[in-house]
């Protein structure tokens, strides 16, 4: 697969890296991704996803005068999931493909604001993958994707 390949997370117990068929899609389109999974040294995880997401970031703002805090998150508005590998001992390297599908949602794109930025809204898209290793460090990648009407 060509397209949008993006970075390798290298941990000493292995690492993942994601790739598609392209960087651009339209709602409604299937997203083809490959997932390669590559271990250095077998290890027990909890499980191994891809997952599919549209989101924002929202800052939130607590506390008033000199105790106020803000943070940003991440707020999920689509999330697809596919279990590539379920819990248990991963022992050697593989590739994984896997589909998913963009809904055909107009609410899920970003919206131009006045004057083309004040007040607009940003959404972003992502695929991402991620072994879950208890009581360590994941191993995770992800890749941006650019989606639009």
């Amino acid at each position: 697969m060509g397209g949008g390949k993006m970075g390798l997370m290298d941990f000493t117990k292995g690492s993942v890296s994601i790739s598609t068929e392209k960087d651009r899609y339209v709602l409604g389109e299937k997203v083809t991704v490959a997932v390669r999974l590559n271990v250095n040294t077998q290890f027990e995880a909890r499980g191994f996803k891809a997952r599919l997401n549209a989101f924002r970031m929202v800052t939130r703002s607590h506390g008033m005068g000199r105790s106020r805090r803000s943070h940003t998150e991440k707020e999920i508005l689509f999330t697809d999931e596919a279990e590539l590998e379920k819990p248990g001992m991963l022992k050697e390297s593989a590739e994984y493909n896997v589909n998913f599908n963009i809904p055909k949602n107009p609410d899920l794109v970003s919206k131009p604001g006045f004057l083309g930025f004040i007040g607009g809204i940003k959404i972003e898209w992502e695929v991402e993958a991620k072994v879950d290793i208890e009581g360590g460090l994941d191993i995770n990648a992800s890749k941006k994707l650019n989606v639009t009407e």
